[in-house]
Formats: C-alpha cells, structure tokens, sequence
C-alpha cells in the first residue's frame, strides 16, 4: 500500500536501481520476465517479481518478499516518465533493455 506518497524508481543499465531519489539504493538482475531485487533497506533478503510492460505502463506482480517496506512499494502499476536527455526505448519486446532503459517511472494509485 503506497499511500499517499507518489514513489519513483529508475534501473540503470549497471545493474543498480534508484528509488524515491535515493541514488544506488539496490541491485535488480533479470531473468526472462522475471526480476530480483536486493536493497540497503533489506539487507540479503531477495524481492522477486514478474514484470510486464503495456505502453508506458510497467506491472510488478509478487512472487516472494520477505522485506517488510518492499512489497508495499513495488507491485502494481508505474508509470513511465519522459523526461529530456533521457534514452528513449521499443516497448513492442519486454526484454533486459527495457529496464536497463534510462528512464523514470513513478508508481500509479489504484
């Protein structure tokens, strides 16, 4: 539940994401349609996910969390943000580039 607070990640193609303007805050890897997360406020406890990309609109589905905050952040929909000076990318293939894709998302309220 993301409550009133509009979050906002961006993964990079180093393998680091930020989150909610905090620089480098974790690591995500990609397998098929399927990312993992690792983050300073999670210690070695693993976030796994599905993901999918409809237009602008990236989904996160749960699959296993034991992060207490992750799992109230990540699911849902997010949001893509076009932004200047930012790489743009095809969203007709959800693959590694689509992530890695130097753009920003901020999460949609139900």
């Amino acid at each position: 539940m993301r409550g009133e607070v509009i979050f906002e990640i961006k993964f990079k193609s180093n393998g680091n994401f930020d989150l909610h303007g905090w620089i480098d805050v974790g690591t995500y890897t990609i397998s098929g349609n399927q990312i993992t997360l690792l983050d300073i406020n999670c210690g070695t406890l693993e976030g796994v996910y599905t993901y999918s990309i409809n237009e602008n609109i990236l989904n996160f589905v749960l699959i296993s969390d034991s992060c207490s905050g992750r799992p109230t952040i990540i699911p849902g929909d997010w949001e893509r943000v076009l932004i200047a000076n930012l790489t743009p990318f095809n969203t007709d293939t959800v693959s590694d580039e689509l992530l890695k894709a130097n753009c920003l998302w901020l999460c949609v309220e139900d």
